[in-house]
């Protein structure tokens, strides 16, 4: 089962992402397919109850973490990024509202 919905894994072949309103957003700062499987496996083998991720931009890695603790039984992940909305437009938020998984993921726009 890949770690990401359609949409964001047809990203790293045409390197935007298609958002809710349909316009396209050049992809930037994303972690690797290869990297974005491992950590979704990570999260399978080791089903944790809580995560914390530091720095979440377009939420790709969000997203496989995510997918993993729903199915998995998961119940929290937990993600602090000051600069969502000047460096990653929201798409990181987006992504995560537009799957769905907004019951078991919080956000903190941590300034310091």
């Amino acid at each position: 089962m890949p770690a990401l919905p359609g949409y964001l894994n047809d990203s790293y072949e045409n390197g935007y992402i298609i958002r809710k309103d349909g316009s396209k957003y050049k992809t930037h700062s994303t972690i690797s397919r290869d990297e974005c499987e491992l950590i979704y496996e990570l999260v399978l083998q080791t089903k944790p109850d809580t995560s914390l991720e530091i720095g979440f931009c377009l939420g790709f890695s969000g997203c496989a973490i995510l997918k993993a603790m729903r199915e998995t039984g998961g119940m929290m992940h937990y993600a602090i990024d000051p600069k969502q909305s000047s460096l990653g437009s929201n798409v990181g938020i987006e992504n995560v509202e537009r799957l769905n998984y907004t019951n078991i993921w919080d956000f903190t726009f941590y300034c310091g």
